[in-house]
C-alpha cells in the first residue's frame, strides 16, 4: 500500500488547503461561506485518507465518489465567493485550477480502481 505522504492527490490537496486558508483570511470575519468552505475542504481530505486506507475496491470507489461530490460543492462555494467579491478573478482562477486538478486526479484514481476490479473478476 502506498504511504499517504507519497500519494500525489494527497500532496495536491494539502497544497490546496494551504491556499484556501490563506485566501479565507481575507474573508469577512465570521463569514458563513468561509466556514462552509473550511468544512467542505476538510471533509475532502478525510475522504482521501479513508480511500487510501480502504482495502475493498468498492468502498474505496465510494469514498472517491464522495470526494468528487465534495469538490463540485467546493467549486460552487468558490464561485459564490467570487460573485460576492470576497475573492478577485485571479484567486478565483487559481482556486478553480487547484480544484480541477484534484478532480482529475480523483477520476484517475477511480478509473484505476475500476480497472483493478475488472482485472480481479
Amino acid at each position: 500500500m502506498v504511504n499517504l505522504e507519497n500519494l500525489i492527490i494527497y500532496k495536491e490537496y494539502v497544497e490546496m488547503i494551504y491556499y484556501t486558508i490563506s485566501i479565507l483570511m481575507e474573508f469577512p470575519l465570521n463569514s458563513d461561506i468561509s466556514k462552509d468552505i473550511k468544512k467542505i475542504t476538510y471533509e475532502g481530505l478525510n475522504y482521501i485518507i479513508n480511500a487510501q486506507k480502504e482495502e475493498d475496491v468498492h468502498k474505496r470507489i465510494l469514498f472517491l465518489d464522495q470526494l468528487d461530490a465534495t469538490l463540485k460543492t467546493l467549486k460552487v462555494l468558490v464561485r459564490i465567493s467570487y460573485k460576492k467579491k470576497h475573492i478577485n478573478a485571479k484567486n478565483h482562477k487559481i482556486w478553480n485550477k487547484k480544484i480541477t486538478n484534484i478532480s482529475n486526479l480523483t477520476w484517475t484514481w477511480i478509473k484505476s480502481c475500476q480497472n483493478r476490479e475488472s482485472f480481479i473478476h
